[in-house]
């Protein structure tokens, strides 16, 4: 829409396939401010391909606004859905955790300022791709 200040990303996390068991499924996203002095040269001024010859300039305005780093998020987040609606997100500064309030439709801060203890006995995530992971997370690991 003209006038938008934010893009917003999502994608699906694994899952769905696990409503029958029980298991909540959800959604990760993270939104980005709305760069409206995106550089299009780089869809406009190279050789046709056959991709490009199908994208417009509103396309290409929204391809540069939703493929930017992850450094340049103004907020991020993910959502639980099960018995219960959780939505965690950050804006920056903190993480907290919000409930879906169903008698008034609305999420409630249930879970202020979330952080990882200093310590803990179990620490659970994907260890397949240690080793593409920076040094302050794999220092978080060791």
């Amino acid at each position: 829409d003209e006038g938008s200040t934010y893009v917003t990303v999502f994608d699906p996390l694994d899952g769905s396939s696990n409503v029958d068991a029980g298991i909540p499924t959800g959604t990760i996203f993270g939104i980005f401010h709305h760069d409206e002095y995106c550089d299009l040269s780089a869809f406009f001024d190279a050789p046709e391909t056959e991709e490009e010859s199908t994208m417009d300039k509103e396309d290409a305005v929204c391809m540069v606004n939703t493929l930017q780093p992850g450094n340049n998020l103004a907020a991020a987040g993910y959502i639980l859905y099960s018995s219960s609606t959780f939505l965690t997100m950050t804006i920056g500064s903190g993480v907290y955790g919000f409930t879906l309030d169903e008698q008034i439709g609305e999420f409630v801060l249930s879970h202020p300022c979330i952080t990882l203890p200093k310590t803990m006995n179990i620490m659970s995530f994907n260890e397949a791709n240690w080793d593409l992971w920076d040094e302050p997370l794999q220092k978080v690991h060791d």
